[in-house]
């Protein structure tokens, strides 16, 4: 599954993959970004800041207790970023979108049907 931009449809960013090298490269540091987890009834939506990240440059990995977004942004600093989840999701209906350095994950929860 992959992630989209809304800016660009054509851009996506990848679910369960390894983000490609940024071209740009300099600092060391690891940015962590500020990430939201809210939960509901049918599953979760997080929401984090990543400015200066292209959706090429970002992959969000859907484990069985959490969700882990890495990738390079523009001024060569690697991102991590892990959220611990309290229940599984269904990781074939996570879905993710970048929209100008906002990045929104939803991840509907095992057993809850979800809208197609």
């Amino acid at each position: 599954m992959s992630v989209k931009s809304k800016a660009a449809a054509s851009e996506n960013v990848r679910i369960a993959g390894k983000p490609p090298e940024c071209a740009a490269r300099g600092r060391s540091a690891v940015f962590q970004p500020l990430a939201e987890l809210i939960e509901n009834d049918d599953g979760f939506e997080i929401i984090a800041a990543v400015p200066g990240c292209r959706a090429s440059h970002l992959a969000v990995d859907v484990l069985p207790d959490a969700i882990v977004i890495e990738g390079d942004r523009d001024v060569g600093q690697k991102l991590l970023c892990r959220l611990h989840l309290p229940c599984g999701v269904q990781t074939r209906k996570t879905a993710a979108y970048l929209d100008h350095g906002r990045l929104t994950i939803t991840a509907p929860k095992q057993g809850h049907s979800v809208n197609s």
